[in-house]
């Protein structure tokens, strides 16, 4: 249980939200880092890619049963950090989809799991002293999301969210804490502004309720342009990567799985291979959810799209060096030329709140049905 909860303490992490195959045991632990975990993966498939290994069977991946996404916080300190700010992020869904309920076509509730008044009210039980062990409060039934934060400041540590629901039965499936978010210790000083420390655990809730990045969708290229070496990381890898003379770099900014195993691990933010799930029914199948349904149009202003990262905001130049920039004439039908310069790019701006499309996409997923 002590790995549980000190792993983004102990390890090298991943930049990933969601975390590699939205398992948060691929973050690392305190004997294996996030990379020696995915090389360890690619050693033992040579013949597998990121769309190809599975490790067990079981049911599809579901979203929340009934709608339901009860949470507890790890510990007390969380609450006190982390609960308005929760709160506020959750209002920038609730207040769109309106109460869960047949006027507003779904079933969507995300609260504070009740706990009887006798009982300690957080994830994990009572520690008196630092150097107590952490150990899970079994009055925390399965199905129950952990909001997390690190106990001290991490450089580097990024929000890191499981999409969806997990079935109890699935790998890794019964393991306390297998669903929710972890933040880092004073997350909310990364983002700048107040509005974007909001709007960044709106995007986790997103990610929570069961929601992929719109820019990994596959059909991205006909609207951004992906620039892989303007991520942290990129080089170092390229160091690596030309050392062993194995794979290019092309290869690695293509494949998260391949990348991890260099250590590189922001693409798993960025490619646009199908993410599985480990554990499908049918090997390959996808998550059911991708946020590519033929008949949604790419959403620009979704709250699960990133921005452009940029240093300078008002500088043309920079949109040539940035990790994410719309093309000025994307559309479904449009396909990036081999030669363009800044005029043929725009920046992605930061979208505060969950879109329209946001919305439908996860009134489709919760769809209101009669409770009984």
């Amino acid at each position: 249980m002590l790995a549980l909860v000190l792993l983004v303490l102990l390890s090298a992490f991943a930049a990933a939200c969601p975390p590699y195959f939205n398992d948060f045991t691929y973050l690392g632990n305190d004997t294996h880092s996030t990379t020696d975990l995915i090389r360890n993966i690619v050693n033992n498939n040579p013949q597998l890619g990121w769309d190809e290994i599975v490790s067990s069977t079981g049911p599809p991946l579901s979203t929340w049963p009934g709608g339901s996404i009860p949470f507890c916080f790890d510990q007390p300190s969380t609450r006190e950090h982390l609960e308005a700010d929760l709160q506020e992020a959750w209002n920038l869904w609730s207040n769109k989809l309106g109460p869960a309920g047949e006027q507003h076509g779904h079933k969507l509730q995300f609260y504070e799991y009740i706990f009887w008044p006798e009982n300690w009210q957080y994830c994990y039980k009572e520690r008196k002293n630092d150097n107590d062990p952490w150990e899970w409060n079994t009055n925390v039934p399965y199905g129950v999301a952990v909001i997390m934060e690190a106990v001290v400041r991490v450089p580097g540590l990024n929000p890191s969210a499981v999409v969806g629901y997990i079935p109890p039965d699935w790998p890794n499936g019964h393991m306390a804490g297998r669903m929710g978010l972890r933040l880092n210790q004073a997350q909310a000083g990364d983002y700048g502004t107040h509005q974007a420390w909001i709007a960044a655990l709106a995007h986790e809730l997103g990610h929570i309720f069961g929601l992929w990045h719109e820019h990994q969708r596959p059909d991205r290229d006909h609207y951004v342009r992906f620039f892989c070496p303007a991520l942290p990381g990129y080089e170092a890898a390229k160091v690596d990567v030309d050392q062993a003379g194995i794979h290019t770099m092309d290869q690695v900014c293509a494949d998260s799985l391949l990348a991890a195993s260099y250590g590189f691990h922001e693409i798993n933010n960025f490619d646009t291979t199908h993410h599985l799930d480990p554990a499908s029914i049918v090997v390959g199948q996808n998550w059911f959810w991708i946020q590519n349904y033929p008949e949604r149009d790419y959403d620009e202003t979704s709250i699960m799209h990133y921005d452009s990262n940029a240093a300078h905001w008002n500088s043309n130049e920079e949109k040539m060096y940035v990790c994410l920039t719309f093309w000025y004439d994307r559309g479904p039908d449009f396909w990036p030329p081999a030669q363009f310069d800044k005029d043929d790019l725009e920046f992605v701006y930061t979208n505060f709140e969950p879109s329209e499309e946001d919305i439908k996409v996860i009134k489709w997923l919760y769809a209101w049905s009669n409770p009984n």
